[in-house]
């Protein structure tokens, strides 16, 4: 795809976007009961500077910032360049990197009308803004899983699996999406030696820095942090959904296991109907599916269930006005839930008593679950 006047005038809105958040939170200050506005950040790059130092990258630094570092070493040595960089700086360079890498896949993704595509990307600026006002990664994640569903309808296995490893290196729920790799037969022939390669690189690749027997010592403590989080609060998600609504409570772990066996059978009846269409509605279930059973799933989190919701909306066979249906619940709830257009009070109904952020989520998430099942089934090619 071209990019044309508008595209580019959209990239620089967008790039202004970010500069403006990532200004407005480092003039904003520490709190009463913050460090600083951009705390995500600040984790991230000293987490470099642990690693480089031979510390514990998964313990509280209390000094330095709250909450735990809970990413790999791989994304601590990515965050290097950022510790020689003023604050300020450092913190718009790594918004834009986020916000860009998700556009530019947006940009490249696009398929039918421009009005479709405007409105779905309208959707998507408003959860953007949630994600960078929290300096998190989730739309660079997305962005990365995008490219590499890209990169596989070109058969260009080695830059797919390039792409997810870089999002694992991230957050490990991204590895899911090797699922992808099923409906192009070429790539046991031509990508699986490069896709094991270039895991080994992105696994291995601190060593040079660290050594070996000191990344495996903080691997070790990374698996040790994620077997025992066994926080038993769950935020915006199927299982908070069930509890809220229904007063259940579903085992977490349970839930998960269930919930990855159905859409790994959604996966198999789509191998029948291989086209294009049903192999970008299920690139739509897995960013969504990666969010809504996601027990500690935040709302900056929720770009990229909400990056699927737009890759649904431009690529439905759905009627429009039905569409609309479901995607207005989504504006009003899941993006403008948690903002101030709401009064406090409302806000926390909405959010957490009633669970409405992810609510329609997953009731787009079934829609495309039943129209991938009717889609006709042709010949593999």
């Amino acid at each position: 795809m071209k990019f044309k006047k508008w595209h580019i005038v959209g990239l620089v809105l967008i790039a202004l976007l970010a500069i403006f958040i990532a200004v407005k939170q480092y003039l904003a200050g520490p709190s009463a009961d913050t460090f600083t506005h951009y705390n995500n950040y600040v984790i991230f790059q000293q987490s470099a500077i642990h690693l480089f130092s031979g510390q514990n990258l998964y313990i509280h630094y209390p000094q330095e910032h709250f909450d735990l570092y809970k990413y790999t070493p791989t994304f601590s040595l990515a965050m290097a360049p950022f510790v020689i960089l003023p604050n300020l700086a450092g913190l718009i360079l790594w918004d834009l990197i986020n916000v860009l890498v998700w556009a530019l896949a947006l940009y490249k993704l696009q398929q039918q009308s421009n009005k479709l595509f405007i409105i779905g990307l309208f959707v998507g600026l408003l959860e953007l803004y949630i994600t960078t006002l929290n300096s998190q990664s989730n739309a660079l994640i997305t962005g990365f899983l995008i490219f590499a569903w890209l990169n596989l309808e070109k058969g260009k296995f080695g830059m797919a699996a390039v792409f997810i490893w870089a999002t694992v290196a991230i957050k490990l729920f991204g590895i899911l999406f090797f699922a992808m790799f099923i409906f192009y037969p070429g790539w046991i022939k031509k990508g699986i030696w490069r896709t094991a390669a270039w895991g080994a690189i992105f696994i291995g690749l601190p060593a040079i820095f660290i050594g070996f027997k000191e990344l495996l010592w903080q691997y070790q403590n990374y698996f040790h942090l994620l077997a025992t989080d066994h926080n038993e609060f769950v935020k915006y998600c199927f299982v908070g959904w069930v509890q809220s609504w229904f007063g259940l409570s579903l085992h977490k772990t349970y839930t998960v296991v269930f919930a990855l066996v159905l859409q790994l059978a959604l996966g198999f009846t789509v191998y029948f109907s291989n086209t294009r269409q049903s192999r970008v509605l299920l690139v739509a279930t897995w960013l969504i599916w990666m969010v809504i059973f996601n027990h500690m799933a935040e709302s900056a989190t929720f770009i990229i269930a909400v990056t699927g919701v737009i890759i649904w909306w431009e690529n439905s066979a759905l009627r429009l006005n039905l569409r609309m249906a479901f995607l207005i619940p989504v504006i009003l709830f899941t993006c403008l839930g948690p903002s101030d257009i709401y009064p406090h009070a409302w806000r926390e109904i909405i959010v957490q008593d009633l669970q409405l952020k992810v609510f329609p989520c997953i009731l787009i998430y079934a829609a495309i679950a039943v129209e991938l099942l009717l889609l006709k089934p042709v010949k593999i090619s």
